[in-house]
């Protein structure tokens, strides 16, 4: 295979823009020689989706089998999904970017109606625009109804129904729009105006359902038109008449179905009309009478939904009737039955389609299946909504450590793909196992050496003995043991060198002795130490070089001796030394080349003695030393959470999208100037909490949803390409060039100077940006046998460096292109 990169001239670009697109070239040389093809993106592994959600699920409209969810969750997809998503049967897909606001951003309703999709809920915006608790998906993006709701502390949607060119909207608020109305209105899509239903009702509606010309209200009112009634009335839409149902029931009504003459309430209550019923009633029209249906459920009805002469139920009971029925039951008239083993935690909405039931709720399990907060039944068995293999976890990972045989895993997450994990996991390469009870809190630190595995966090248990905040797991034995007492508070960060284990984080003793931050547990003799005064502050990070003690946090002082958040304590003589000026910010990570020696540093600081850094630098001995603009742009906060160094590589992981002015996805490589890894990973305010890596592979914990194109849910993979030694021999040789270049509007891409082992070839042809994504495809498939050109009109493409790639046979180039 041959490789050949056209240099820019430096009379056209800076030393700095020079060394960055040189740079981007060796990522994409390295990259694209591999046999696979594989971009940037194909390194990250694709085994780590999730099963569904990983937040709880409050409404589903399956429609014809085409299913929107609404909650507080995202999915395990390639895009994250912020509190909406769409299930087409076999994956999941992106609505916009998705609805939120502040803490109780919330979708609680989602209506589909043909083209049409609403979204109601506590959100306020959509991508910096006002959309009050309800919104329109138009195809592309979330748009503004008519003003939204407004009026209260906190004006909530909770249902949307559309009928015809009508849509109805409930909840608790005191405006829609610019119109006052009572917690309920009507929005007209023609004339694009809200009007009131009559004087509304008096207290939160939840659902809401139409039969014929009839609107159902279910909610927490006494009163709704003026008339007096108990949670539930209907609402004529041609005659503008309300109609009660006898003296209604005693608490609160959650959902509501029609069938014929037979009208369901389900809810908090005990009571319907002067009769038991706990939690389900039925109306009959004809008698004019409320009746219990089977002997209610023992617990809470959330919804219901009915499909053909069947109702199915859900909620949080645990028994309908005289039969066990886990959140889930069906009534078919006469009497209760069971879907399979049901739901283990609360069902919050039900939708039917030809095919399906659709559940979600706050539930993990399906009949002893993983079906995290939203399934399916198919009338005979639950199955989970999947994308491929499912091996994310269910919360944050925060920290990574390898071993010969996988790595372990900790962090806030307690089920690992199928397998429950309180807060720790090994990956044996394949699947995840547990750990036993694993810990009772979650896990921020793990340290590997040999079969000994100390983990370290915010727990006081682990395995279900007193553990405090510290413990070891026996690899070979899978057993826990706790470190003489631990610490009393919590641990960030550990390291081992051998005969001691250094540990750090926010505690005052370590086995019960005073010891301010930081201490040391000696393995030999099973005792801790502390590390003289200590600091006085959190201590993040800890790193060896040369008989020093590295130490990074959010701290000013070791006993007397001032640390700008970082210092080092001389291991024989026991004293603490600043490292020049320090840093103006806190030190999160810290790692050492073996290779060359330097230590670097990240974290929140901007400036160490008058340099800027920009959140990360190294130490050249003297100085803090800047790494080419550092990282930038972080969504909310941009900070440095994690460093691994592997040979002359420098793995950079936090909340960052920018790397020396390039763009980047939270991880990053140095290798004197910044690399991307793919498109790095996304998420809703994703950030890199922990690396671990080696010569093969980069594996990076945190809060994110997918890793380059594929999903990947708190945890991911990148797999360095390596090039084969016939490849390393072939690199420099070339058979492809491109000019103009720089170029306006177009450049030619010509082949050239063929060998008999590259003639009868055929070549393909595409253009990349700089983070390896295709931007077209330029010719596909041709046979060559003399010189062969091809035009790449570029004018309708933004300015910037591209790259073609060039495949002959078996060989590639990529031309370096730059469009002014």
């Amino acid at each position: 295979m041959t490789m050949f990169v056209h240099q820019l001239s430096t009379s056209i670009f800076s030393l700095r823009a020079a060394r960055r697109a040189a740079a981007i070239v060796a990522t994409m040389v390295a990259v694209l020689t591999t046999g696979s093809a594989q971009t940037g993106n194909d390194g990250w592994d694709n085994r780590f989706g999730w099963y569904g959600a990983t937040g709880t699920v409050f409404t589903i409209d399956a429609g014809a089998c085409d299913m929107y969810i609404g909650g507080q969750f995202t999915t395990g997809s390639s895009t994250p999904n912020n509190y909406v998503a769409r299930w087409d049967g076999v994956t999941w897909s992106v609505l916009g970017d998705g609805l939120q606001g502040g803490t109780n951003g919330i979708v609680h309703a989602v209506e589909a109606n043909g083209v049409d999709l609403y979204a109601g809920g506590s959100f306020t915006t959509y991508n910096g625009q006002t959309v009050n608790g309800l919104a329109h998906w138009n195809g592309t993006g979330w748009e503004d109804v008519g003003g939204g709701v407004s009026g209260g502390a906190t004006p909530t949607v909770y249902d949307v129904v559309a009928f015809g060119s009508e849509v109805f909207v409930a909840g608790k608020f005191t405006s829609a729009g610019e119109l006052a109305v009572n917690n309920i209105a009507r929005w007209n899509t023609f004339t694009q105006e809200w009007s009131a239903i009559d004087q509304g009702v008096n207290g939160t509606v939840y659902d809401l359902h139409i039969q014929g010309d009839w609107l159902y209200i279910g909610g927490a009112f006494t009163e709704a038109g003026g008339i007096q009634t108990n949670n539930i009335i209907r609402y004529n839409l041609i005659t503008n008449q309300w109609q009660q149902f006898g003296i209604g029931v005693n608490g609160t009504v959650r959902g509501v179905a029609a069938q014929d003459t037979l009208i369901y309430v389900g809810g908090d209550f005990t009571r319907a009309g002067n009769g038991n019923a706990p939690h389900i009633a039925v109306w009959n029209r004809l008698t004019s009478s409320w009746s219990s249906v089977g002997g209610g459920t023992n617990d809470t009805v959330h919804t219901l939904e009915l499909r053909g002469q069947d109702l199915y139920v859900g909620g949080s009971f645990t028994q309908a009737g005289s039969i066990n029925a886990n959140r889930i039951a069906l009534w078919n008239g006469t009497a209760w039955s069971l879907l399979g083993g049901g739901l283990d935690k609360t069902v919050y909405d039900l939708a039917s389609c030809d095919l399906t039931l659709c559940v979600g709720g706050e539930f993990q399990r399906a009949d002893g299946n993983q079906t995290p907060f939203v399934a399916q039944w198919d009338f005979t068995q639950w199955s989970s909504l999947r994308t491929g293999e499912s091996h994310g976890l269910n919360d944050e990972s925060r920290t990574v450590a390898l071993i010969s045989n996988g790595f372990y895993a900790g962090g806030a997450f307690t089920t690992a793909g199928s397998t429950n994990a309180n807060y720790v996991a090994w990956w044996n390469g394949n699947s995840w196992e547990e750990l036993g009870t694993g810990t009772n809190a979650p896990v921020n630190t793990i340290t590997a050496e040999g079969d000994n595995i100390y983990v370290g966090g915010e727990f006081t248990q682990a395995g279900g003995a007193p553990a405090s905040h510290i413990a070891i797991w026996d690899h070979s034995a899978k057993s826990w043991s706790s470190l003489g007492g631990g610490v009393n508070g919590i641990v960030h960060t550990m390291l081992s060198d051998g005969r001691y284990l250094y540990v750090g984080g926010e505690f005052t003793q370590a086995g019960g002795a005073p010891a301010s931050n930081i201490a040391r547990w000696d393995k030999q003799t099973s005792s801790w130490a502390a590390l003289g005064s200590g600091v006085n502050g959190s201590v993040y990070a800890l790193e060896i070089d040369d008989g020093n003690l590295w130490v990074g946090g959010d701290f000013t002082a070791a006993g007397s001796t001032t640390l700008a958040h970082i210092g080092t304590y001389n291991l024989s003589g026991n004293s603490w030394s600043s490292v020049g000026n320090g840093l103006n910010g806190s030190v999160h990570a810290i790692a050492r080349s073996d290779e060359s020696g330097q230590v670097y540093a990240g974290g929140t600081f901007t400036d160490g003695g008058g340099e800027r850094l920009d959140h990360i630098a190294y130490w050249n001995g003297v100085i803090w030393k800047s790494m080419e603009d550092g990282v930038t742009e972080g969504v909310e906060s941009t900070v440095v959470n994690a460093i691994a160094v592997v040979e002359d590589k420098v793995y950079v992981g936090g909340e960052f999208t920018l790397a020396g002015g390039i763009p980047t996805g939270y991880v990053v490589l140095w290798k004197e100037s910044w690399l991307p890894l793919g498109s790095g990973v996304r998420g809703y305010l994703p950030s890199v909490k922990g690396i671990a890596a080696d010569k093969d592979k980069v594996v990076v914990a945190g809060d994110f949803f997918s890793a380059g194109s594929q999903p990947s849910v708190n945890i991911g993979i990148w797999y360095a390409p390596t090039l084969s030694v016939e490849e390393s021999e072939n690199h420099h040789q070339s058979f492809a060039q491109a000019a103009p270049n720089p170029f306006h509007g177009s450049t030619r891409i010509t082949i050239s100077g063929l060998t008999t082992s590259t003639q009868n070839k055929d070549v393909y042809i595409r253009i990349l940006d700089p983070l390896g994504r295709e931007v077209m495809p330029l010719q596909n498939g041709i046979t060559v046998n003399g010189t062969f050109q091809v035009e790449w009109e570029a004018s309708t493409h933004p300015r910037g460096i591209y790259f073609a790639e060039v495949r002959l046979g078996d060989r590639v180039n990529v031309l370096q292109l730059m469009l002014q």
